[in-house]
């Protein structure tokens, strides 16, 4: 369907922050999309939840439910790989379940993906909330290839990850910029990271350093830091 987006969210025991997730979802501007989470055998508390919603809900929210049985033969990128196969949309839409999403961030990517003719977009600058310090501050620039975990691609362009748990999407967003085909987006406040302790893909000293690195910011973000209260 003509700039349908499909949401791509593999998750697993961070059902408070998928909750969230779901929620930015469900509040985006852009109404014509569907989210595919992906939960695991193992975690009892995600599965049960979601096993528990409303079917007609879930339809009538285009959001589809896929129950994965543990393979550690299978990592995240391959996971990945599985439910943009799935998928229905044009594009594609890595949406992380322990992150936030600003309401316009499918609207403002679709847009400039179709101003500037290109096939991809990713974000130069994100928050950085990290539950540690209860703490949210600016990333620093990535004005090359912006950040990957934000990244919306026509599916047609967008080829398999590697089987690997971190990092998986490095090499596709580094072809896309060398490549001019994707457009960095100058606007900061469309997703927020979350650091916390729960992380499957990211080493703690990787966490950390993102943190350090990180720019301190005057602007009250309170109600942000509420929403995870």
């Amino acid at each position: 369907m003509k700039n349908k987006i499909s949401c791509i969210t593999p998750t697993l025991n961070v059902l408070p922050k998928l909750k969230i997730s779901i929620n930015c979802y469900l509040g985006q501007t852009h109404h014509n999309k569907e989210m595919l989470i992906l939960f695991y055998d193992h975690d009892l508390e995600t599965k049960n939840y979601l096993l528990s919603l409303d079917k007609k809900w879930c339809s009538k929210n285009n959001i589809r439910l896929f129950h994965y049985k543990n393979n550690d033969d299978i990592k995240l990128g391959g996971v990945i790989n599985f439910l943009v196969g799935q998928s229905k949309g044009e594009y594609i839409a890595i949406w992380d379940s322990d992150d936030w999403h600003s309401s316009e961030r499918l609207r403002k990517q679709l847009s400039v993906i179709k101003r500037h003719k290109k096939i991809s977009c990713t974000l130069h600058k994100i928050l950085i909330r990290s539950e540690k310090h209860k703490d949210i501050r600016f990333s620093n620039p990535r004005l090359k290839t912006g950040w990957e975990g934000t990244l919306l691609c026509k599916k047609e362009n967008l080829y398999a990850y590697e089987n690997i748990q971190s990092r998986y999407d490095s090499k596709l967003v580094i072809h896309l910029s060398d490549n001019d085909l994707n457009y960095v987006l100058k606007d900061s406040e469309l997703y927020m990271y979350n650091i916390h302790t729960s992380h499957n893909c990211s080493s703690n000293e990787h966490l950390d350093n993102l943190y350090k690195t990180s720019k301190k910011t005057k602007k009250d973000y309170s109600y942000l830091e509420n929403i995870y209260k």
